[in-house]
């Protein structure tokens, strides 16, 4: 569903599978190395090098290589803007970064959904704060979408 309403350039997905994998299947495949600057660059290299809607994020006996082609394989994980986004998302994948921050704009909507509703119809607060969370999460993927450039399906 959100595939069709935010038309992602790019779908990526995190996987625990052998690398070879996704070279006997045509993708393009490097192994990420380094930190900082270099990582940065290397991840910047294989987006502006590489060709294909699909991108993996693959983790396998402790290493971690990034494979890019035409084929899907599974349900798709992330919806990705543009290329700016991927980068962040790949940064973020093989950071580990959180997403704490997002994750507190979804419970202050969904409060105050429930705080508006209850001043409304103060037996409908329960009602209002349930709903305000199923909207506050619809919010949150269109922000991550069309701020940071990516958002989780």
């Amino acid at each position: 569903m959100w595939e069709k309403i935010l038309r992602p350039k790019f779908l990526a997905k995190k996987v625990k599978e052998d690398p070879n994998k996704f070279k006997s299947l045509g993708f393009h495949v490097i192994e990420v190395v380094g930190e900082g600057y270099e990582l940065e660059s290397l991840v910047e290299y294989f987006i502006y090098s590489t060709f294909g809607r699909y991108v993996y994020i693959v983790e396998h006996e402790g290493r971690k290589f990034l494979a890019r082609g035409d084929r899907k394989i599974g349900e798709m994980e992330y919806l990705v803007k543009d290329e700016k986004g991927l980068m962040r998302l790949i940064l973020k994948e093989i950071k580990k970064s959180t997403r704490a921050a997002l994750f507190g704009i979804t419970v202050g909507f969904a409060m105050a959904v429930g705080g508006l509703v209850s001043i409304w119809k103060p037996e409908f607060s329960f009602i209002g704060v349930m709903l305000g969370g199923v909207l506050g999460s619809a919010i949150t993927k269109i922000f991550e979408y069309y701020l940071i450039g990516y958002c989780k399906t």
